[in-house]
């Protein structure tokens, strides 16, 4: 397949996944200033439980979509889609079935028997909403990427308004829970009644060795991304458990709030995967090592600069998003923010380029059980002084770190490279002081008071007051405007952005309507 190809697969799907999650961001921020913290609180509870059991009885399954349905013989292709639609539909009822009756020892362990009643509606979401997890697969394995580019903002689209319109309309937590497991029952339907005008049920043809392969090759695969889902959510689970459901509102912000930067080196490394497979093969290992870091390099540029940005434009950030109420999430999404340090590069698929996947499994086993017993820990030493909520996200920080030394330790015995070459130490240090400077620069804006900009602000609109949250994205677009310059020109300087790389910008920029 033409590399070209490949380009614009991984881009049509970061763009397709970027604009699904502005839609989800445009939710969180709509319900952060029409509910109170008690009913986001409760609402994050609902998704909390659910990324917590869906990825249980997932299994894995819609992963192995991609890699059976373009190898089998056409025969078989049908049987390829429905045993995943089958598995994940039987799924979503064992869900709805887990939470509906467990739904009194979920109220009872968050300490708000509010959420009982929530949780038993919200069943039928959790069915639905499992059911239909196999659509991004799907589309993908069928080469229907135009759908793709529909689907993924129609799907959080149908989430958000399934929320945001009751909650504009002035109704309770209860109705907006209503209006979603409606919603996602329609959104079930479309799914099924477009993959059945795909692939006809009708040619379904039961194959037992087929099945017996697509439940081996599954659940390793649903185990670990299980095991890693669990491991993101222990700090939330800790935190809901000893706190407030008011505080978990504004804690959960601020794990919610980091861009989710990873679906660039994700796409980024699933193109390069067959390429570094095949150097290992060869034992070309500096030739591997030149590529993974080149493309280290160019990630780095974009995710290190907003590592920066955000961690001196925290504040507003914050209160751009989810209103002053929510400043107390501040000083928890920079201890996250952290964590996009080592979001350059996806260590996982290159553990699968070097033949090493089980690691994998081993790592996010240990991780799991370590933060485990690290958060509650961690809780309970910083809760003597005060401080007890701090200690799961450092957990998770300390964990996070313990894994990248792993990794960058088997890698380095893989490839017989030492600690130094193992990583692009040099240039990875000199785009984050880069960023760190630009940073710097840009922090100057907070030298502008706020009643300085509402006032400009009150001018241009005609407006006598102006919402603190359009005062910060002010201050962020000012800050903006001083950070890029900056950050480009010191790039440039030391030779770290190159002519290529902004020729690539251009071509899935703006080169796109150009060549149109």
């Amino acid at each position: 397949m033409a590399g070209g190809t490949l380009s614009k697969r991984a881009g049509i799907f970061i763009s397709a996944q970027f604009a699904a999650n502005a839609i989800g961001i445009v939710t969180s921020m709509v319900l952060a200033r029409l509910l109170s913290k008690e009913s986001v609180g409760n609402y994050l509870q609902l998704m909390l439980v659910y990324g917590f059991f869906s990825q249980l009885v997932i299994m894995g399954l819609p992963s192995s979509l991609t890699y059976f349905y373009p190898t089998v013989e056409d025969k078989h292709k049908a049987t390829t889609v429905y045993v995943v639609v089958g598995g994940l539909l039987i799924s979503g009822v064992l869900m709805g079935m887990m939470t509906y009756f467990g739904a009194p020892f979920i109220a009872r362990y968050f300490g708000d028997e509010r959420l009982m009643p929530l949780i038993r509606r919200f069943c039928l979401f959790y069915a639905f909403t499992v059911g239909n997890s196999y659509m991004r697969r799907f589309l993908v394995s069928t080469n229907r990427y135009r759908f793709l580019m529909f689907w993924m903002p129609f799907d959080r689209t149908m989430n958000m308004l399934s929320f945001a319109v009751p909650a504009l309309l002035g109704y309770d937590l209860m109705v907006m829970v209503t209006v979603a497991v409606i919603t996602s029952g329609f959104q079930f339907i479309v799914a099924v009644s477009f993959t059945a005008r795909v692939i006809s049920p009708l040619k379904f043809v039961w194959k037992s060795d087929l099945v017996r392969r697509i439940l081996l090759y599954s659940l390793p695969i649903g185990l670990s991304a299980a095991s890693g889902k669990i491991s993101r959510s222990i700090d939330r689970l800790v935190v809901g458990y000893f706190e407030s459901t008011e505080f978990f509102a504004t804690f959960s912000w601020a794990a919610r709030s980091l861009p989710d930067l990873s679906i660039i080196a994700a796409s980024v490394m699933t193109v390069l995967i067959p390429e570094l497979a095949r150097l290992h093969k060869e034992e070309n290992y500096r030739q591997f090592a030149a590529i993974w870091h080149e493309s280290i390099r160019k990630i780095a540029i974009f995710v290190l600069a907003i590592f920066a940005f955000l961690m001196f434009m925290a504040g507003p950030y914050i209160v751009t998003l989810y209103s002053e109420q929510y400043t107390g999430s501040v000083i928890f999404f920079r201890i996250y923010l952290l964590g996009l340090l080592m979001r350059v590069t996806m260590f996982g698929y290159v553990m699968q380029a070097i033949g090493r996947p089980r690691y994998i499994l081993y790592a996010t086993l240990g991780s799991l059980t370590l933060k485990s017993f690290l958060s509650v820990g961690m809780y309970k030493l910083f809760a003597m002084r005060g401080y007890g909520p701090m200690g799961p996200p450092v957990a998770s920080l300390v964990m996070a770190s313990a894994l990248g030394v792993f990794y960058l330790h088997i890698i380095a015995k893989k490839l017989d490279l030492s600690a130094r070459q193992v990583w692009p130490w040099r240039e990875y240090g000199t785009i984050l002081l880069a960023a760190m400077a630009a940073g710097g620069v840009a922090s100057v804006t907070y030298l502008i008071p706020d009643a300085a900009i509402a006032s400009v602000l009150a001018g241009v609109s005609g407006s006598v007051g102006v919402n603190p949250s359009f005062v910060s994205l002010a201050r962020l677009a000012m800050a903006s405007a001083a950070f890029v310059p900056v950050y480009g020109m010191t790039l440039q300087l030391t030779g770290l952005i190159r002519p290529k790389d902004w020729q690539l910008l251009k071509d899935v920029t703006i080169g796109r309507f150009l060549r149109k």
